[in-house]
């Protein structure tokens, strides 16, 4: 879709990965731009068009072994800055970011005016995502997306960010004129 969905809106999702999914209870998709769900996160704008749904399973329309088509209805979206408190949820691949070797051999950091974005990938096997949020001087994760052969999971987050970790990971504020 080119725009963000809507609250209260039903779409029709094509799943197709493996997913198991209780159609009784609600659950969270990840809105992701066109341009970025296929080529993954290049610009600002990727990130700002980001957003969590909370849906309703509505209707099944087909299904096979690799693949469904759904319809559900948005209860709830909530975007990146929805975290005020410290949260830091279990995240599978956490180590790979904490260890500092793992990101210079294996890693990346792209600055953007209000946001860096972290990448540390491993062979394309596994990885994680991180994404920054620089605002008042200060910095914090608000996302982080881990990922390997069976899992791709995003989850909001806020964790404060130290001004070592700003300078080891090269997080840079950039002025307006960047």
């Amino acid at each position: 879709m080119e725009s963000r969905p809507k609250v209260g809106s039903t779409y029709r999702l094509t799943l197709s990965s493996s997913l198991r999914l209780k159609t009784n209870l609600p659950f969270w998709v990840l809105f992701q731009n066109p341009l970025s769900n296929l080529n993954g996160i290049d610009t600002e704008k990727d990130i700002t068009d980001l957003v969590f749904c909370k849906c309703e399973f509505i209707k099944l329309y087909r299904h096979d072994t690799h693949s469904a088509d759904i319809q559900i209805k948005i209860l709830e979206i909530k975007g990146l800055h929805s975290l005020v408190e410290f949260y830091k949820p279990e995240i599978a691949w956490w180590t790979l970011f904490e260890d500092y070797n793992t990101f210079k051999k294996n890693g990346r950091t792209e600055n953007f005016k209000n946001y860096s974005f972290i990448s540390i990938n491993v062979q394309s096997d596994l990885g994680i995502d991180l994404i920054i949020l620089k605002e008042f001087g200060e910095s914090r994760i608000i996302a982080v997306h881990d990922w390997d052969f069976h899992l791709s999971e995003w989850n909001l987050c806020n964790i404060p960010f130290t001004k070592e970790d700003e300078e080891k990971y090269g997080i840079e504020f950039l002025s307006d004129d960047a």
